[in-house]
């Protein structure tokens, strides 16, 4: 597992390409008196931004914002971390010397008898973003690749691996994510994600891309004295768009060594184009049993479920639109499990109302059955197993 952190210069590096790319933005903007045409910005960066970079800009009066979103996971020591980045820009205000008015940083973490969830919100002057489209003089790797610089920290990444160096509310927070990672799709492991055809079209206001199912993780989480530090399995992941839907649901589980079981959903009332709709998305990945499974709504995969918030539950039943595969899930959480409000995307900057609330310790069972055509019988369950140290997260006007 190579470690970032020790690769010579790296953060220099990073830090250097950083200034360097702000400097000249800001040039070019204050000798220019105004900002790109959008379509001059989306010629020079659409073309080479990937789904886990930032994307293009669109014209300044529009609201957009961009989210990163890693969650650690170490069974053998009970730990569990999340870490996410979000940057903003506001509807019909003046533009941003950085492109983005403000930054927002998360830091939530379950241990045995301690749990908290931090964040902060960083001014847009005093933090910077870049990758995509934009050069990249001074930082070489495979794509994807992005940085983020502010006085909380850095987080950078470079193809399969991520480094973080953060420190909110007193806790620090060091990271390395290394490779090989668990792509949504080994055949296109930049590109495919859980949106399916539905990505290639402009219709979504809100965009969901899982980068990682799984990758091996080295970590340090300091409090003050007291340090945590291990090894641990990450998913990354990441939300780009104008806006969060009215109300969704989320859970993520990775199965503990040695089986390689990871689950991913999300199901809201999201907009598609002119209507605004129920869809669900789910991911379960198997590697010892050769399970790739993906559900869609938006493919016709049917998807019923049963969300109870206030007893901090959710079932779900997925089906493929051809009737041959099924998956059934149950997530269960304590009510005290679920940690302090987490701001998301507004019109007014990011708010923890609504917001969403998470647990980090909820339990999933799955069940995976298949048959050979849809008037065949149910075979013997594919895959039965109890997954501990799950995440359920409500959101929106789907909470309590």
């Amino acid at each position: 597992m190579r470690d970032l952190s020790a690769t010579k210069g790296y953060s220099g590096i990073v830090a250097g390409w950083s200034r360097q790319c702000a400097a000249r933005a800001e040039a070019l903007w204050r000798r220019s008196g105004r900002r790109p045409p959008r379509s001059a910005q989306r010629g020079m960066l659409a073309a080479a931004s990937l789904p886990f970079e930032p994307q293009p800009l669109p014209p300044w009066r529009r609201q957009w914002f961009e989210g990163w979103f890693v969650r650690l996971v170490d069974h053998a020591a009970r730990v569990s971390i999340a870490l996410i980045l979000g940057s903003m820009r506001l509807p019909r205000k003046e533009p941003a010397l950085h492109g983005f008015h403000e930054h927002l940083l998360v830091l939530a973490y379950q241990l045995e008898g301690e749990h908290a969830t931090l964040h902060t919100v960083i001014p847009g002057e005093h933090a910077a973003l870049h990758g995509g489209g934009a050069a990249l003089p001074s930082v070489r790797g495979p794509p994807p690749r992005f940085a983020w610089t502010s006085p909380a920290g850095l987080i950078a990444g470079s193809g399969d691996e991520l480094f973080a160096d953060v420190t909110v509310g007193g806790a620090r927070l060091v990271a390395n994510v290394s490779a090989p990672r668990v792509p949504w799709d080994p055949r296109a492991p930049h590109t495919a994600g859980p949106e399916g055809w539905l990505g290639r079209t402009g219709l979504l206001p809100c965009h969901y891309y899982v980068h990682s199912f799984a990758s091996p993780t080295r970590y340090e989480l300091r409090r003050g004295r007291r340090r945590t530090r291990g090894t641990a399995s990450a998913h990354v992941e990441r939300n780009y768009g104008d806006a969060f839907p009215r109300g969704w649901v989320w859970a993520q589980a990775s199965a503990p060594a040695p089986r390689a079981v990871q689950l991913v959903l999300t199901g809201g009332r999201f907009i598609i184009g002119p209507l605004e709709t129920e869809s669900f998305v789910v991911g379960l990945r198997a590697a010892d049993l050769g399970v790739a499974w993906d559900f869609r709504t938006t493919d016709a995969d049917a998807v019923a479920h049963a969300r109870r918030p206030c007893e901090a539950r959710l079932a779900l039943n997925a089906t493929s639109r051809d009737g041959t595969r099924r998956l059934l899930v149950t997530l269960r959480a304590r009510r005290a499990s679920f940690g302090g409000a987490i701001p998301v995307p507004t019109s007014q900057g990011f708010s923890a109302e609504p917001g969403c609330r998470e647990s980090y310790s909820a339990t999933a069972e799955l069940v995976a059955v298949a048959r050979a055509s849809r008037r065949a019988p149910w075979q013997a369950p594919l895959l039965q197993l109890q997954v501990p140290m799950a995440v359920l997260e409500y959101g929106g006007d789907y909470q309590c």
